[in-house]
């Protein structure tokens, strides 16, 4: 009976210990997706603003040289 008892608290500890890892494990895993959610987003912030930045120099350039070729015009008649 000893024997069983014994045999039962060694599988008991081997299963926590198990537990334990795999607890362990699966706590590394979600550290590392919300660290890739985490630069996923601010990549794509980055993204965001460059676009911004892009068309508003697009915008400024587009709308200087319409000016100039207006004033232009207006200038040659």
């Amino acid at each position: 009976m000893q024997a069983v008892a014994a045999v039962a608290a060694q599988a008991a500890a081997t299963v926590a210990a198990a537990a334990r890892a795999v607890a362990a494990v699966v706590a590394v895993v979600v550290v590392e997706v919300v660290v890739v959610v985490v630069v996923v987003v601010i990549v794509v912030e980055v993204v965001v603003v460059v676009v911004v930045v892009v068309v508003v120099v697009v915008e400024v350039v587009v709308s200087s040289s319409r000016s100039s070729s207006s004033s232009s015009s207006s200038s040659s008649r």
